[in-house]
């Protein structure tokens, strides 16, 4: 009877303890996912917002960035969509559209009862850049208009450094776009012509096949 009771005690203490290790288990992975959602919210929240601009990878000239500034002014000013711009050092292994959607939000860029702004979020480190539109600019700016736009002017000009240029003028065919300008909606539409950055991989493909 007194070896029954041993037993019987150790088969308990086995399954507190086990109960106990499971807890302790649990409450260091809620920790541990709760230090990684610190690390990867620190980056996003380590940035606001300094102006139009928000020149934080400091890529774009002191005067290329007043001109930015004023152009994104006028904008808000006639439409009053805003447009912001962050440039950052590193994306920190984060994903780069979700990166540009937490800082839209976290920003709150445009009319809160429109949701009328637009983000343009370069990180020249990795060679990623983002256009995020709000959902009130999209019925006149699409997604895949933004994204023509965008591979216009920043594949060349950012290539050669020009980062400042090439914001510049995405803001300005952004603006006229908005404005309803026609020759600038019909260029960026759904005829518009994408060849010249899929060229040299025809070519290259035309050379393998050949040879």
């Amino acid at each position: 009877t007194l070896i029954t009771f041993f037993v019987f005690l150790s088969i308990v203490g086995a399954k507190h303890a086990n109960l106990i290790n499971s807890i302790t288990f649990t409450g260091r992975m809620k920790t541990g996912y709760l230090l990684v959602f610190l690390i990867l919210s620190s980056t996003v929240f380590a940035y606001t917002s300094l102006n139009y601009v928000s020149d934080y990878a400091d890529i774009i000239p002191p005067a290329e960035e007043a001109q930015i500034n004023s152009l994104a002014a006028a904008i808000q000013q006639n439409s009053t969509a805003e447009i912001a711009v962050l440039t950052l050092p590193s994306l920190d292994g984060q994903d780069a559209d979700s990166f540009a959607v937490d800082i839209f939000q976290q920003w709150g860029i445009g009319k809160k009862d429109v949701d009328n702004g637009l983000l343009i979020l370069v990180a020249p480190n990795e060679r990623e850049w983002r256009i995020e539109v709000g959902y009130g600019l999209e019925p006149v700016l699409p997604d895949a208009m933004a994204g023509r736009i965008g591979r216009e002017h920043f594949t060349e000009n950012f290539r050669a450094g020009e980062y400042g240029t090439g914001i510049y003028d995405a803001i300005e065919d952004i603006s006229k776009v908005i404005q309803k300008d026609d020759s600038v909606i019909s260029k960026y539409g759904d005829t518009y012509d994408d060849s010249a950055g899929i060229l040299p991989f025809i070519l290259l493909f035309v050379f393998i096949v050949v040879q």
